[in-house]
This record gives structure tokens, sequence and C-alpha cells, in this order.
């Protein structure tokens, strides 16, 4: 009898945890609002507004001043990996320079914070 308790409470804390898992996603699809940011997504909000937004604007804008838009199109997370993207910023990518001081955990949540964006309905 206490095997089958434990049985029970373990599928009951493995559908917590995928409900959890899943809760992000549903809330975009049924408009609610935006969920919460992770700590990686917020450290990438600082980072683009410090280094990426001065050519590429808000990313929920579009295309800024020097820069295409990135979070859709060409440029857009999905178009575009996190190996190009780490590419681009460390090396430079046609008009764009290298970006010094960036390290590839702030291109991660950078990143990041990109996909986030990209999520939300416009």
């Amino acid at each position: 009898m206490q095997k089958a308790h434990l049985a029970v409470i373990g599928v009951i804390c493995v559908a917590v945890v995928a409900g959890f898992a899943g809760e992000r996603l549903s809330r975009f699809q049924f408009g609610f609002a935006e969920p919460p940011m992770t700590r990686s997504e917020l450290a990438g909000e600082t980072l683009y507004g410090t280094s990426c937004a001065v050519c590429h604007d808000d990313p929920r804008q579009g295309a800024g001043p020097r820069g295409p838009a990135l979070v859709s199109g060409p440029y857009g997370p999905g178009a575009v990996g996190l190996a190009q993207m780490s590419r681009a910023v460390l090396i430079g990518s046609g008009a764009m320079p290298a970006m010094n001081g960036i390290s590839r955990e702030d291109i991660q949540a950078i990143s990041d914070f990109l996909v986030y964006r990209a999520a939300l309905p416009q």
C-alpha cells in the first residue's frame, strides 16, 4: 500500500513540474500578461540596451538607424543560430564591428532576451 502511495505522489510531482514548464508557453498562447523574464533574459535586456540598441533600436520596433531588426526577418531568433550571432558580435560581420568586452555568456543572455521578445504578441 505504501508503494502505491509513493507512486501516486511521484506521478503528481511529475505532472506539477511539467505544468510549470508549459505554463510560460500557454500564457503566450492565450493572451495573458507577459510571463516574468528569467535571470538570463533580464541580463540580456540590460546588455541589449547598452550594447545593441544604439544600432538595432528597440527589438520590438524593428530595424534601427544602422542595424537590422533582431527579432524578426533574416536576423531573428531561429534564422540566426547562437554560433553565427557569436561570430558577428565577437568578430564583426558586414557593417557590424566587433564588440569588445562582451563575453559568450553575455551573447547567450542577449540571445535569450531576443527569443523572449520574439515570442511576445505584437
